[in-house]
């Protein structure tokens, strides 16, 4: 069984894709394989990451629910979640890549559960990480908080109905 949450994000880059992919594969060690489809995907311990072009619909959602005109969508697939050390390390590594994609001038994303005003994980803008103080995974697994650097900054986080 697989976990999946996703980041919609603005990443200002001609290809976004690939640009987000290659970030992360090359942070990874490991290199940007292709789906059956031909799309990219960057997977290493346990943590499956792959790229979706959002469509004008979902772009009209995003913009609706999260505030942000998005142009790509990262996908997180955990493939360790039935083991919780695993699933914890795929979590320190998910907000490592938000760290490193945070980093990136002019690039604003959120990253959700599923596509609900109250399913907000986090949020970075103008390299600044805002947590969601409201999303339990923070006292669940503290340890996934140890990569982010201190002071944490946790705030409540609600899109728009």
């Amino acid at each position: 069984m697989s976990y999946e949450t996703e980041l919609v994000l603005h990443l200002p880059a001609e290809d976004p894709a690939a640009e987000a992919l290659e970030r992360i594969a090359s942070a990874w060690g490991v290199p940007v394989t292709r789906e059956a489809d031909g799309g990219p995907r960057v997977q290493s311990e346990g943590l499956l990451v792959y790229s979706v072009d959002p469509d004008e619909e979902d772009k009209a959602l995003v913009r609706r629910l999260f505030d942000l005109d998005s142009n790509l969508t990262l996908v997180f697939v955990d493939l360790n979640h039935t083991s919780t050390e695993k699933m914890i390390q795929g979590w320190r590594n998910t907000m490592k890549i938000m760290l490193l994609l945070a980093a990136v001038k002019g690039s604003r994303a959120v990253y959700v559960e599923d596509y609900n005003p109250s399913a907000i994980i986090l949020r970075f803008e103008a390299g600044q990480l805002t947590l969601n103080q409201d999303w339990d995974g923070w006292e669940r697994w503290p340890e996934v908080l140890e990569v982010i650097p201190h002071p944490h900054r946790l705030e409540p986080l609600k899109g728009h109905a």
